[in-house]
């Protein structure tokens, strides 16, 4: 190992999955394992927004197939030296002058402790900050009804003889999970109150932090996370990445490589924990390139990163090149936004021929997908129809551009040739609109081509 990796002190890294829309199988989870493990990752936190019992069923145990499940993953994981951590997120209804509601919450964490699950995560973000009279009694704020909880519940975990707790690790993501801490000086006096506070929390707790925003991060500094470590001080802390999750805007594939954190972060975080998308394939894709940073970040260049990703999944470099162009050309991914990590050779140039040229490559990825890898085509197609649909509209106004400009012969001809020109730039705009709403590049296309309709039908 180079010295460069040895100043790293992230010991837990891999991914917690954390999204909507879709709950995977347990068959999807033995795959995406299998890249955890190829990767050198060695955590996986579980708690899908899709499976209730996680969630608005926090309080229920699971049921016993369920839970045998669960049991075999936790197994698997075990055996391939991958360790598996169980996230609850107690819903809005969970009542902290409820005392029933604490034992419950102690109860359902122990089920699972006695499933072979040594890594616990309390999340406490969907919990009700306002606090009833009564509670606030007890209570005065919602971060001492937090730490007084969490550190109640550990002592309930230390007491019971059959978890043998002392081998336990335990985490928190707090009700406020995100910002700068105390090196933002416009920092709220509330929040500055929130974090001291929530210092006090029992040093056994790995704080979860999801970086300086609330959703996801375009950049993690170094220095968000030196003040960080430096303000906890022994205390673990560990970054959870909301990237590629794509759950706010689930037709968006966050395919880019994984940009804009900085090296050095390594050096203050005790781990990195990636949300993935639920598309699994897709997903792959994006968290290779996470995983590269992770594993050296000084090394880590995103171009070769991706291109390496895309190989593994598609199994052909020039189809690989491919979708470096598509991706690159995508009109909305999170990551990219203003960074040019492909080469000039790919970067976005707006002739006829470039848009034509992203057409006929993204017909050559869909025909090897459907020949070669037919249980991805479904979730390649959904990438490749916006890309086409975009490179498609992109060229019918290069080409309105071009009638416009020459004779009235010309604009009567195309018309002819196309007698649904209207209907159909219409119809893909309103496809897109579905799909990438709110993107600033969309409604700029969207609005140059209502003009040049405009002045074409008449």
């Amino acid at each position: 190992m180079s010295g460069n990796k040895t100043q790293s002190i992230m010991t837990s890294n891999g991914i917690v999955e954390n999204f909507g829309e879709k709950l995977w199988s347990f068959d999807d989870r033995e795959k995406m394992l299998k890249l955890l493990i190829k990767c050198g990752m060695n955590m996986w936190i579980y708690g899908p927004k899709m499976d209730p019992y996680c969630n608005k069923k926090w309080s229920e145990p699971y049921p016993e197939d369920v839970a045998k499940q669960i049991g075999g993953f936790i197994k698997t994981c075990d055996t391939n030296k991958v360790n598996f951590g169980y996230a609850l997120t107690p819903s809005k209804k969970f009542d902290y002058g409820n005392k029933q509601h604490w034992q419950q919450l102690v109860q359902k964490m122990s089920s699972l402790a006695r499933l072979g699950c040594k890594h616990l995560c309390f999340i406490m973000t969907n919990v009700d900050t306002e606090l009833t009279d009564e509670t606030q009694k007890e209570f005065p704020k919602i971060e001492d009804a937090e730490v007084q909880l969490l550190n109640w519940a550990l002592t309930q975990f230390d007491k019971d003889v059959t978890l043998n707790s002392s081998a336990m690790n335990y985490y928190v993501l707090p009700h406020h999970s995100w910002g700068t801490i105390l090196n933002d000086k416009n920092l709220p006096p509330h929040l500055v109150a929130y974090w001291k506070r929530m210092s006090t929390l029992h040093p056994r707790y790995t704080l979860l932090w999801n970086g300086p925003s609330a959703t996801l991060a375009k950049t993690i500094q170094v220095d968000y996370c030196k003040k960080l470590a430096t303000f906890f001080g022994k205390r673990r802390v560990m970054l959870w990445d909301n990237y590629p999750v794509n759950e706010n805007r689930p037709s968006v594939m966050n395919l880019g490589p994984l940009l804009g954190r900085e090296v050095g972060i390594e050096k203050h975080l005790s781990g990195m924990l990636f949300n993935p998308m639920p598309h699994l394939a897709m997903s792959q894709i994006t968290l290779r390139t996470c995983f590269d940073f992770v594993r050296d970040p000084k090394s880590y260049f995103p171009l070769r990163s991706l291109t390496q990703a895309l190989r593994y999944i598609l199994e052909s470099e020039s189809h690989a090149d491919d979708m470096i162009k598509l991706i690159r050309a995508s009109p909305e991914s999170v990551m990219q936004a203003g960074v040019e990590w492909a080469p000039p050779s790919l970067i976005k140039v707006n002739t006829a021929d470039y848009y034509e040229d992203l057409i006929n490559t993204a017909e050559s990825v869909r025909e090897h997908v459907s020949k070669n890898l037919p249980q991805y085509q479904s979730e390649f197609e959904q990438f490749l129809d916006i890309v086409s649909t975009w490179s498609k509209l992109n060229l019918m106004e290069s080409a309105l551009q071009k009638v416009l400009q020459g004779p009235s012969t010309a604009a009567s001809n195309m018309k002819q040739k196309y007698p649904h020109l209207e209907a159909d730039m219409t119809s893909s705009l309103r496809k897109l609109q579905r799909a990438l709403e709110p993107c600033p590049s969309l409604s700029k296309l969207r609005a140059t081509q209502e003009d040049l309709l405009k002045s074409f039908c008449t």
